[in-house]
């Protein structure tokens, strides 16, 4: 897909990346690969309803880089709240906060998100369940560009992490096994 750039170094996703290093470890490629892949995906969808401007960029860049960052702070698979609490203390103040913070509460929506700031929080949403799903779930991303965008950002067993993460989390807590998913 010509049309449509890959951004290899996004200054705000890298300058996240690079202060949760320590935290993130031998992860660290695995989940910038992640980062980057929901990052293209919303950026793509969100600029089908020609609504991108530099704010909504950013905002998806910082959704992305946070989004589950509190799996490696908080060493926990329950990590919307760790995560939003770990962007809030990150950008202190920032005007654009809340919808960040919706963004990432509202990543695993199981259903398509109805409300304040919806075209950010659905494509945002949406972003990740393509990249979760790899690609099974499109929602109007075309394989071309999932193909480029994974060629340049490899899975590296990025779900076979997540897989481990998950026992790990369902046996420690068997009553709540995936916390992180809405209605």
């Amino acid at each position: 897909m010509k049309s449509f750039p890959i951004t290899y170094n996004e200054p705000v996703i890298e300058q996240v990346l690079e202060h949760y290093t320590e935290h993130l470890g031998d992860d660290f490629q695995k989940y910038r690969n992640h980062v980057y892949r929901v990052f293209h995906y919303a950026l793509y969808i969100v600029r089908k309803s020609e609504h991108m401007n530099s704010r909504i960029r950013g905002q998806i860049a910082y959704a992305a880089a946070f989004h589950a960052i509190g799996i490696w702070t908080d060493k926990t698979f329950d990590y919307l709240k760790p995560s939003i609490f770990a962007m809030q203390e990150y950008l202190q103040n920032y005007p654009d906060s809340k919808i960040i913070a919706g963004m990432i509460f509202w990543h695993h929506k199981r259903s398509a998100y109805v409300g304040k700031h919806q075209l950010l929080i659905e494509s945002f949403r949406r972003a990740d369940w393509i990249d979760v799903t790899k690609g099974i779930k499109t929602f109007g991303v075309p394989r071309d560009l999932m193909e480029e965008v994974t060629d340049v950002f490899p899975y590296h067993n990025f779900h076979m992490t997540l897989m481990k993460k998950s026992f790990q989390h369902i046996l420690k807590h068997p009553f709540t096994p995936f916390p992180m998913f809405k209605s």
